[in-house]
């Protein structure tokens, strides 16, 4: 993962930067220009995590078509249709930029809290032994 990632979607080939200038855009536009407000973005509820997935994705997709000098021919509205023809929010292109978003911005995913737990009971177990 290097916070790049390549999709076609309508045959057109999409590039995805997940670097500092989407980073910029989500913490001015999302925000309020602050950055711990965009922690609290990723944590506070999952109607918040996904619009600030969307936004980043968004903001990558601009900085990967001004990288390939190709036009920004699309809108943050774009990226839903986007996801819903890759499969949805369990399709490839959400699955996967979110990963790497997550990745990307040094943060750790847990797609199942549950095993997450259990995970943290077993190395607590282990250290004991």
């Amino acid at each position: 993962m290097n916070g790049e990632l390549r999709f076609t979607i309508d045959n057109l080939e999409r590039r995805f930067i997940i670097r500092t200038y989407a980073t910029k855009k989500v913490i001015e536009e999302k925000a309020g220009g602050n950055v711990l407000g965009l922690i609290q973005l990723f944590t506070e509820s999952q109607s918040s995590l996904l619009d600030t997935t969307i936004a980043f994705m968004f903001h990558s997709a601009v900085f990967g078509a001004h990288a390939d000098n190709k036009p920004v021919d699309f809108t943050e509205l774009d990226m839903y249709d986007w996801i819903d023809k890759t499969g949805g929010y369990s399709g490839e292109l959400f699955k996967t930029f979110q990963a790497e978003l997550f990745e990307s911005q040094g943060l750790k995913r847990v797609d199942n809290p549950e095993e997450e737990e259990q995970s943290e009971e077993v190395k607590a177990d282990e250290k004991k032994n």
